[in-house]
């Protein structure tokens, strides 16, 4: 055991007691969520000295502060919250479970919606289509700072997909049509590669993108962006 930690536990004569926690911003469990930004508050009881988070099974460093702000994709997610005292006993956790319906299709989007990025490092996005019937051709277009980001591949995820691509800093088209068929269900179309090189806030945005189907009349869809949250 830590000396002063011990004599920390002690006070005057007193002992340290168990640490308790507890959400006091956050979904209800078993909620659906029609936003994918989602703030979070927690306290502890006075033994709590500091907190770890769990997002999905992927848990935070001991922190001090009791708030917090994720970024989620749609689908179902686990929350957990524990903490400890300055025995470095832990607490019970705390969960909450909730659903995340933020994309109202049809829709064309990126996946991920958000990400922090790191200098010299490969990042990828998958453009995807969801609820989206009777689509041929695609008219994807994408921007973005030119000091964030650099184009290093483009592959498709979609058989009978054919492309041409064309791109300038900041920029990137793809023009693509099936050959045979019509998309007729939430698929992924394409996965782009970048390079990162300043790892500045920044956004990937589809504005101008087109889906169109086999009489060439354009299908009217949402857009939804990547946001960059800058890095290291």
């Amino acid at each position: 055991m830590n000396f002063v930690l011990f004599l920390l536990s002690l006070g005057c004569g007193g002992r340290v007691g168990k640490p308790e926690v507890s959400f006091i911003k956050a979904p209800q469990e078993g909620e659906t969520l029609d936003v994918w930004i989602v703030p979070l508050g927690w306290e502890g009881n006075e033994h709590t000295i500091a907190y770890r988070l769990g997002v999905d099974g992927k848990w935070s460093e001991w922190m001090e502060k009791e708030e917090d702000t994720l970024y989620l994709g749609d689908g179902y997610h686990t929350v957990s919250l524990v903490g400890k005292n300055l025995m470095n006993e832990p607490s019970d956790t705390e969960k909450i479970s909730f659903w995340v319906d933020a994309i109202k299709g049809p829709a064309l989007w990126i996946s991920p919606r958000y990400a922090v990025l790191t200098t010299d490092t490969v990042f990828r996005i998958k453009i995807k289509l969801q609820e989206v019937q009777e689509a041929v051709n695609l008219k994807i277009l994408l921007s973005w700072n030119e000091r964030v980001l650099a184009v290093d591949s483009i592959s498709p995820l979609l058989e009978n997909l054919v492309y041409l691509t064309s791109s300038n800093p900041g920029k990137l088209e793809i023009d693509a049509g099936l050959l045979e068929g019509t998309i007729e269900a939430d698929t992924s179309l394409f996965l782009v590669s970048f390079n990162v090189l300043t790892p500045l806030p920044d956004t990937i945005s589809l504005e101008e993108s087109e889906i169109r189907n086999e009489e060439n009349e354009e299908i009217p869809v949402s857009l939804y962006e990547c946001i960059i949250g800058g890095g290291k």
